[in-house]
């Protein structure tokens, strides 16, 4: 079965565990982009030192607002960097028959994204979806 592979890099929260609008243009470029039988990895951990992990508080958005089934996510919630985002993914998809996948974050990012994926020479294909913030 076709399916596409999603990549949400978290952004820290505000007070209270509330999101940035750049988080949630990322989520919701997501949500626009989801079709049936897609995976979306969600990714951040509690840099912020809230009372939830940035992945919970993603993926509580992308069910209530998405109506994505929360079988379509998986959740990263150990990473404090976007260094440590894109690596823990990679862990995690790598154990996983994922042969590409699409990295949403936020268009000033892009570039410290596309030189952490290079550097760490990650070997998969990956495209990268961008929103403006």
């Amino acid at each position: 079965m076709k399916y596409n592979f999603y990549i949400v890099l978290g952004k820290k929260l505000k007070k209270k565990a509330m999101m940035t609008n750049a988080l949630k243009q990322r989520l919701d470029k997501c949500i626009d982009l989801y079709k049936k039988n897609d995976v979306i990895m969600v990714c951040g951990g509690n840099i912020a030192k809230e009372k939830h992990t940035e992945a919970y508080v993603m993926e509580k958005y992308l069910i209530e607002v998405g109506n994505i089934p929360r079988k379509s996510i998986i959740s990263e919630n150990k990473s404090i960097s976007t260094i440590e985002n894109i690596e823990n993914a990679y862990k995690i998809i790598s154990t996983m028959d994922v042969k590409e996948f699409s990295i949403i974050s936020s268009k000033s990012h892009i570039p410290r994204v596309r030189k952490i994926v290079h550097n760490l020479k990650l070997d998969m294909l990956y495209l990268i979806s961008y929103v403006k913030a």
